[in-house]
């Protein structure tokens, strides 16, 4: 097969693979705001701006696009912070820990379909909640686990449970964002800034050093 018989298939599998990723954000994006069961191919697809029937043709099923979008998510994850799941101990100092926490809050940011689906099938007991924490969630506690204990034995962070820690951490990088709206409306303060990510993570760090961390 020569070069001009060949252009076209790849120009048709890379169109391929590029509505796949459309189809898969807007899966997420819907998945995240309106939940499991109230999401639907066409909403789906008229935010990716495609055919019901091209969603149907990549995805047999919702469960299955909901699948996709979970692993597309979490894909993005953990290339988006590749420290937080490979070089855990590379987070040494005050400074690293405003690295890793800015990190995170510019990922949950830029990717907010992560929050919002992790918190909407959290709330109550499914067999999607089952998968979710099968695949995805359990491993991440126990990263998170494993983080707090190793920068407790460093000295970073107070000798409270890591669980406790955890969570704590969690919810100080995500409520600032999930309020964003409501903070820019009574404030007019945007809590999505560079300046105000850095003044929130500082302030953090601080909390849990007794040490203001360098940007």
């Amino acid at each position: 097969m020569n070069r001009t018989q060949t252009e076209p298939v790849n120009l048709r599998e890379k169109q391929k693979e590029e509505t796949r990723y459309r189809i898969l954000e807007s899966a997420a994006g819907v998945f995240a705001e309106l939940g499991f069961d109230a999401a639907s191919f066409a909403s789906i697809a008229e935010r990716a701006e495609v055919k019901k029937a091209l969603v149907q043709y990549h995805f047999t099923t919702k469960e299955e696009l909901w699948k996709s979008a979970i692993t597309h998510t979490w894909e993005q994850r953990r290339a988006a912070l590749p420290v937080y799941f490979s070089s855990i101990r590379r987070v040494e100092t005050s400074e690293d820990l405003h690295k890793l926490f800015k990190a995170i809050m510019r990922f949950s940011m830029d990717h907010p379909a992560w929050v919002g689906i992790m918190f909407r099938e959290s709330s109550q007991p499914s067999e999607r909640l089952n998968w979710l924490v099968d695949n995805y969630i359990r491993h991440d506690y126990e990263q998170g686990l494993l983080f707090a204990q190793e920068a407790q034995e460093q000295g970073l962070l107070p000798q409270l449970p890591a669980l406790e820690l955890m969570h704590l951490i969690s919810g100080c990088l995500t409520y600032a964002l999930n309020v964003a709206p409501l903070t820019a409306r009574a404030l007019g303060i945007d809590s999505r800034s560079d300046e105000y990510l850095d003044g929130h993570v500082n302030a953090l760090v601080s909390l849990l050093t007794g040490r203001t961390a360098t940007k």
